[in-house]
């Protein structure tokens, strides 16, 4: 499934549970109040879960995309040393593949099967049952802060993808298995469309799975930071999957890297647009040590 289908798949998740608003000029904080009104209710519950999304889009967008260019405006070392940093990447791409991929230390092959796994995994249209599922957890429990989890993600998901979808198609990059020369060619625009084009859903720059597993992970270790458990675990889980892309061929190492920056800056932009709910979280991890075993849960407060 294309990155842009699964962008799709998860606005339309929002979308469907939006009401147009009656007044046609909405400030932020009457935005930002439909994630907490709590009132109206099932189906206000729900509004009040996803719907303030909707609101938000348009203003992450355009936040994201005045970004680099204020970077460049306002602190313009920081913004050339990232620029060459990317650059750098890039034109190391081919030197840096095949060590990183296949490892002389690990058999050949061995990391195939658990890449797989975990490629798939991190597939960017798992998120959406991640999204849908922190959203009834609040709308069951009456819970501010997994309501605002499900918005965060929703928002992060969407815009990240947004921008990953448009460099794909303005790049164009063939992906490393797919390659016939040393270097990969960058297609472009109109390359999508000639016989040698790569689709923009198919492109290997930037990484959509890098993309979208990172988003997630930031808003997950923003939302639920006690402990560190879950910080380690949703940050882990996404260097594992964006170093997987690379083990089945799919990314470069610059290609992962771009894709993770775009969803963690994503994210911490949602994240400052939302801040965070001062209302103890429902979900809560359990451990509990006996003897020589350990036992991990989950408990939800109603």
């Amino acid at each position: 499934m294309s990155v842009v289908v699964r962008v799709s798949a998860i606005a339309l998740t929002l979308a469907l549970f939006h009401v147009p608003n009656a007044q046609s000029a909405q400030t932020a904080d009457e935005a930002a109040s439909i994630e907490t009104a709590g009132q109206g209710g099932p189906v206000g519950g729900v509004f009040d879960a996803v719907g303030g999304a909707a609101f938000h889009l348009g203003a992450d967008l355009h936040e994201q995309l005045s970004y680099p260019f204020a970077l460049a405006k306002h602190d313009r070392s920081k913004f050339l040393l990232g620029s060459a940093g990317i650059v750098a990447l890039i034109l190391t791409d081919r030197m840096t593949y095949e060590p990183m991929s296949q490892p002389s230390f690990v058999s050949e092959d061995r990391l195939v099967g658990p890449a797989q796994t975990l490629s798939n995994l991190g597939d960017t249209q798992n998120a959406i049952p991640l999204v849908i599922g922190f959203g009834a957890v609040g709308l069951i429990t009456g819970s501010t802060r997994e309501k605002q989890t499900s918005v965060m993600l929703a928002e992060a998901l969407v815009t990240s993808g947004v921008w990953t979808s448009a460099l794909k198609y303005l790049g164009g990059r063939e992906r490393p298995r797919e390659m016939h020369e040393a270097v990969a060619d960058w297609t472009g625009p109109g390359g999508t469309f000639g016989d040698d084009g790569v689709g923009g859903g198919h492109a290997s720059f930037p990484s959509g799975h890098a993309t979208g597993i990172w988003a997630a992970a930031t808003v997950l270790a923003h939302q639920y930071p006690a402990g560190h458990v879950v910080p380690i675990a949703a940050y882990g889980m996404a260097t594992a999957i964006s170093y997987s892309r690379m083990v089945v061929g799919a990314h470069f190492l610059s290609d992962v890297v771009v894709g993770g920056l775009i969803g963690y800056g994503c994210a911490r932009q949602v994240i400052g647009a939302h801040g965070r709910a001062e209302e103890p979280s429902r979900i809560q991890l359990l451990y509990e040590p006996i003897g020589d075993q350990q036992r991990v849960g989950l408990s939800l407060a109603f």
